[in-house]
């Protein structure tokens, strides 16, 4: 700061010389004499000095900063490195929550399957005992005795009441098994639930993490390139201004040459101060930009904002995967609308409404189901919303962000998640694009 400083008084002073240096090519040459010329000779190369000490100081203040600027490229390069590491880990994430998610909607349907089956086992058994009782039935040996016709009646029935006996401890036995293969799926499905929660937050994370490192380096690299800006545009200005000078110098040095005095015929030598001259260099541009790698039916525009934007299309769909990235790990909430915490309606609005996309939709499914063009599976794109269900009943809804991958606030259990795009295709019930590319 002090040398700025300092170059700032120097450009000051510089300008009183060129305005006094002005003057002398108005001078009258009838008054001047030898010694005046040879006096601002002496002042113009005292200022001509200081000008070119202040523009050595400018350059090596200019080199530093260049030098400082590369030793940060040197870390962003070797932090570029580290986020693409953590992007790959970020990948695998996703792939890992989308797979869990997958294994678990195996798992609950066969919950619910195997429910269903003891469900109605039970039942069955349940109304076998209940006839038998109402219809007075009795497994006594003296019962039988009583109401039989002879020995082999005897036996026939005897037989027939361990057959219906082993049966149902067979199926009592078959239930209890079924039970505790329930008990054991419905384990499996907690431990998969908290393993899609413990994977949703470790990518949450990893992207605040990514974010941070991303926008300190790039405050980093603004910073110190704004202040090689500066220190070039003075830099420059002090060269100019030296260049000025030594015309001025060379102006009044020929005059002094064709002057003589009246006192003395002496001739005088004067030594004229060479001119500091550096080559204008251009600004530097050095650095690192990281970026990440990634119908036949009618068209219904949704509803905006009626803001302007400059962003691009493909700029919003980014904006809006973006968000859909950041909510993973949020909590599903039904009827919601804030970020990470809302239901799958609430997600798509809250994504598509932001500033600068600027698509305002309707907080219900059915409804979102009805805007943009509707496209075919094979023709799918990031950003393209997924409904789930039938014309008269869409019942859930998901942005697609690429890789056969969908997000979606999935349900109360496991929140917003990753999910894999194929594994419920059968239930899709359109695809619909906001925004074309």
């Amino acid at each position: 700061m002090r040398k700025l400083s300092l170059m700032k008084k120097a450009l000051t002073m510089t300008a009183a010389v060129v305005l006094s240096v002005t003057a002398v090519s108005s001078y009258n040459d009838s008054y001047a004499t030898k010694e005046s010329y040879m006096t601002q000779l002496s002042e113009i190369e005292d200022e001509q000095s200081k000008v070119n000490s202040q523009l050595s100081d400018a350059e090596s203040e200019l080199d530093k900063e260049k030098d400082n600027l590369a030793s940060i490229n040197t870390d962003y390069a070797s932090v570029r490195k580290q986020i693409e590491q953590s992007q790959a880990e970020i990948e695998r994430l996703e792939k890992q929550i989308a797979d869990a998610d997958q294994k678990r909607c195996e798992t609950q349907d066969s919950i619910d399957k195997k429910t269903a089956e003891i469900k109605t086992q039970t039942t069955d058994f349940m109304q076998r005992i209940r006839a038998m009782y109402i219809a007075g039935g009795s497994d006594s040996y003296m019962d039988i005795l009583s109401d039989s016709s002879d020995f082999y009646d005897v036996l026939m029935r005897l037989e027939l009441m361990k057959r219906v006996a082993d049966h149902d401890n067979n199926q009592l036995d078959e239930l209890v098994a079924q039970k505790k293969e329930l008990e054991k799926l419905e384990a499996e499905c907690k431990s998969l639930i908290d393993e899609l929660k413990e994977s949703a937050n470790a990518y949450n994370n990893k992207l605040k993490e990514l974010d941070e490192q991303k926008s300190k380096l790039a405050a980093m690299q603004t910073k110190s390139g704004k202040k090689i800006g500066e220190l070039e545009e003075q830099k420059q200005t002090l060269v100019a201004q030296s260049e000025l000078l030594e015309r001025k110098h060379s102006q009044v040095s020929s005059l002094a040459e064709t002057t003589t005095t009246t006192t003395t015929t002496t001739t005088t030598t004067t030594t004229t101060t060479t001119p500091y001259r550096a080559a204008l260099t251009t600004t530097y541009q050095g650095g690192y930009a990281y970026t990440t790698t990634k119908s036949t039916q009618a068209y219904n525009p949704p509803p905006t904002t009626g803001s302007s934007s400059t962003l691009t299309n493909q700029q919003k769909i980014d904006k809006v995967l973006e968000y859909c990235r950041a909510s993973v790990g949020g909590a599903y909430v039904f009827g919601a609308e804030q970020f990470r915490r809302t239901d799958c309606s609430g997600l798509t609005k809250l994504a598509y409404g932001q500033a600068g996309v600027g698509i305002n939709l309707y907080h219900y499914a059915q409804t979102q189901a009805t805007y943009g063009r509707a496209v075919s599976y094979d023709q799918i794109k990031p950003g393209d919303l997924v409904f789930y269900g039938t014309a008269s009943n869409v019942y859930h809804v998901a942005v697609y962000v690429g890789d056969g991958r969908i997000i979606h606030a999935s349900c109360p259990e496991v929140g917003i998640i990753y999910s894999n795009l194929a594994y419920n295709r059968s239930s899709i019930y359109c695809i619909r694009r906001l925004i074309e590319t």
